[in-house]
């Protein structure tokens, strides 16, 4: 199987999106997938750390739009893909990448994955995944493209990293360190402001700051903590589920760290520092799993009574740790894996290759009589007269050969051949012998319009071929007289 993943890191959208696609990245590697990533070269990016994993990354340019993004990204996948080897699952966690994206890139793999936060924007994807407690189906009622749309909601599929896992809970009887986990790259640097907050504090135990080591303010939390021996700065730390097991208590933001430490059973003093996180905040303490505190410049000493409330309330830290460990199992990787791998796939457009198996079937095709019998050209091509058309239609830029196909099987073809410069062209469909009735056509008219959505369509079609007719006007064909019919770019 074959999985990509579309996804960026950088100091200011920090590394909580790639943090939770590498988690299920390598459950899936593990369970025989074969799984790459599309990165954009953003500042303070992870890339380096994706790579270190194993992964293979594809880079793309900053500042790209997301027109932009999609054309790149479309290539990627004709590139990678094969009918015999299709991409069967394309993740995307990106909040940026939004509708026109996904419908512009679901027609080229079998399955399209997107994770979410908030439900606040339309989506068009076969598997939606939101991981925030308090998230509840009807929530996305208004907001979903595709129907059916597989929803994975709630802590329960929590993508987090194996070790958190039947981690052991952490002793509770007496408070000796307290972990400090804002944000990996932090790029507010709330850190600093919690470090200086405690600094003034008479608070007398042990605290363990971690930060990224693409986090901009690092340099100035370990300045302003040199002189202070109660604080200890870790630096792209490994192995966060050990280090939290050596923890009490913790302060920290939410969004994936905030779930970790539910899941490692590690009471926590939460703020929020990105809007998408507050409804989970919110749902974590409603359920007794966290304590919230704020950090606005008007209340910079709340956290100071917070944290000697929680210090000298152990019945307060045990409910916490039960609640976070009931509501976070730490094993939602796995039920992702198997409700996406097993989800049903659908069908799919492939970029023709120069490859035998494209170029002889699509000749047995051309050849047969239900397919000529309403072909400008009656006549059936010879071998050599393919060869030469095929050749060509793959070397012209602009001309767009795609198959339609389910499961590694050719079902059809639809073909656009445009002018260069011109932003339309003539559109051709046709289904393999054996499968018409079956909607391969209309699959194909709408993939194509999805995949290539700014531009223009115009379809010959003869009077006598009523089922060509009735498929065109049915796809939204309007008539232009003297058997042309034209689909404009949406708008």
């Amino acid at each position: 199987m074959q999985v990509l993943i579309r996804t960026d890191s950088s100091s200011a959208i920090g590394g909580g999106h790639v943090s939770r696609c590498l988690s299920l990245a390598n459950a899936m590697r593990s369970a025989g997938v074969n799984v790459s990533f599309i990165c954009a070269d953003l500042s303070g990016n992870l890339i380096g750390k994706i790579a270190s994993a194993g992964f293979v990354v594809h880079p793309l340019a900053a500042g790209l739009s997301e027109a932009e993004d999609s054309r790149i990204c479309q290539h990627i996948f004709e590139q990678q893909a094969t009918p015999e080897q299709a991409i069967d699952l394309l993740i995307v966690d990106h909040y940026q990448l939004g509708l026109n994206w996904q419908k512009s890139v679901s027609s080229l793999v079998q399955r399209l994955m997107v994770l979410d936060d908030v439900p606040q924007r339309r989506i068009c994807a076969d598997i939606l995944l939101n991981q925030n407690a308090g998230i509840e189906r009807h929530q996305y009622a208004d907001f979903l493209e595709k129907s059916p749309t597989l929803l994975l909601l709630g802590t329960e599929y929590a993508l987090l990293r194996s070790d958190f896992s039947d981690v052991p809970a952490p002793e509770l009887q007496s408070v000796s360190h307290c972990l400090i986990q804002m944000s990996a790259t932090d790029p507010d640097n709330t850190t600093l402001k919690v470090v200086k907050t405690l600094m003034n504090s008479e608070v007398k135990i042990e605290f363990t700051i971690v930060l990224s080591s693409s986090a901009p303010g690092l340099a100035s939390v370990r300045d302003a903590i040199a002189s202070d021996k109660r604080f200890t700065l870790k630096v792209d730390v490994e192995n966060m589920a050990t280090l939290m097991r050596h923890h009490q208590v913790a302060i920290g933001a939410g969004g994936v760290a905030a779930l970790e430490r539910c899941a490692a059973g590690l009471p926590s003093l939460v703020t929020v520092i990105a809007d998408n996180q507050r409804p989970g905040v919110q749902a974590l303490k409603e359920a007794g799993a966290i304590d919230e505190f704020s950090l606005n410049d008007e209340s910079d000493d709340a956290l100071i009574p917070s944290l000697t409330a929680i210090l000298g309330d152990r019945p307060a830290r045990e409910a916490m740790q039960n609640a976070g460990r009931l509501l976070v199992d730490g094993k939602g990787v796995q039920k992702v894996l198997k409700q996406a791998l097993q989800s049903s796939p659908r069908r799919y457009l492939v970029r023709a290759q120069d490859k035998p198996i494209h170029r002889d079937t699509l000749l047995q095709w051309q050849q047969a009589p239900e397919i000529r019998q309403f072909a400008r050209n009656a006549q059936p091509p010879t071998a050599a007269e393919h060869q030469a058309w095929y050749s060509n239609v793959l070397a012209d830029p602009n001309r767009y050969l795609y198959f339609i196909c389910q499961q590694g099987l050719l079902l059809g073809m639809v073909r656009l051949d445009c002018q260069a410069g011109d932003e339309g062209g003539e559109i051709s469909i046709l289904t393999a012998p054996g499968y018409q009735g079956q909607g391969v056509a209309s699959d194909g008219l709408r993939m194509i319009r999805q995949t290539l959505p700014g531009f223009r369509f115009d379809a010959f079609i003869k009077k006598e071929n009523l089922a060509s007719l009735r498929l065109f006007l049915s796809n939204g064909y309007i008539a232009k007289g003297d058997g042309w019919y034209v689909s404009t770019p949406e708008k």
